[in-house]
């Protein structure tokens, strides 16, 4: 995935901020992404939700702990994809493998 972040993001994050997103894949899809924050706690956790293309909706958390050298993020996501059957297929052909490979 070529993810771009096309807004100003500030040094702070904080319930309620609204960040866009570029996304391109498969060399020929192109995404505009709009994410709000939904929750924000500093070294601790945080979640933001899409309601956009290409996923209908998506939640997204990270929850964060220190760990030795650094600090450990687990993330948990929940989405659902448009089109029906079309979807589900889609889900199964890739979104199902990028979420294994980067989440």
């Amino acid at each position: 995935m070529d993810l771009t972040i096309t807004s100003i993001f500030p040094i702070e994050v904080y319930p309620g901020l609204v960040i866009t997103y570029r996304l391109k894949q498969y060399l020929m899809l192109r995404f505009n992404w709009i994410a709000e924050l939904t929750q924000a706690e500093r070294l601790i956790c945080f979640v933001y939700e899409y309601g956009s293309v290409p996923h209908w909706f998506r939640h997204h958390e990270h929850r964060l702990r220190p760990a030795e050298g650094g600090v450990e993020m687990k993330e948990l996501v929940h989405y659902a994809l448009p089109i029906g059957l079309l979807g589900r297929m889609v889900h199964a052909a890739i979104v199902s493998k990028q979420l294994k490979t980067t989440c």
